[in-house]
């Protein structure tokens, strides 16, 4: 039963992204109407695949399912990821914390007269690990000072103080996972202005 409500969920959620991603890209530029069929003709695929699999009750081939659906939503994710637009990072945010590998998808300054509160969203189709390696050296040389780390298999973070304006940065890497390409990196930049 859980598997079943599993596989209703993963396809409602891909038939969204389709639709929607799809859908923006008709509107946007009047050329998405191929691209469209092509992603419904996609999700009919996937489905009749986890109808399969929930018919058959095997592993395998609710394994292939599952697998499936993860190309497809991978493919749907790149598209998004290519067709976006990057935005700029708060200004003065410092430019050693932003991947250059990267797209900026999401920037916000929450910052008041006292205190610096910075965060942006960064994607990149590069290896989690690579990402991961970047901040650890950045961390480990010049003025960083690294006060807390953690890996994972499919995730690291690092915290770390600037030993020159006494700014902390965190940053969470999470790894590409289910045929996803991208990685997807969270960066927040914090201080005391009056200090």
């Amino acid at each position: 039963m859980k598997t079943k409500i599993l596989v209703s969920f993963l396809f409602v959620a891909l038939a969204a992204v389709v639709l929607t991603g799809c859908g923006k890209k008709a509107a946007d530029n009047g050329l998405g109407i191929l691209d469209t069929a092509k992603g419904v003709g996609q999700l009919a695929d996937v489905g009749k695949d986890f109808e399969k699999a929930q018919a058959t009750g095997n592993p395998e081939d609710l394994a292939k399912a599952m697998q499936n659906y993860g190309e497809v939503a991978a493919t749907f994710e790149e598209k998004e990821f290519d067709k976006a637009e990057a935005v700029d990072a708060p200004a003065g945010f410092p430019k050693e914390l932003i991947y250059s590998a990267g797209k900026i998808l999401e920037a916000e300054d929450s910052s008041d007269d006292n205190y610096v509160d910075w965060h942006i969203k960064i994607k990149a189709k590069e290896d989690g690990k690579a990402t991961r390696d970047y901040y650890k050296n950045l961390f480990s040389a010049s003025a960083w000072k690294i006060t807390n780390q953690s890996a994972e298999s499919t995730s690291a973070s690092f915290t770390a103080k600037n030993g020159d304006s006494g700014y902390t940065a965190e940053v969470e890497v999470n790894f590409p996972q289910y045929g996803s390409k991208l990685t997807e990196i969270q960066v927040y930049y914090q201080g005391d202005k009056t200090k």
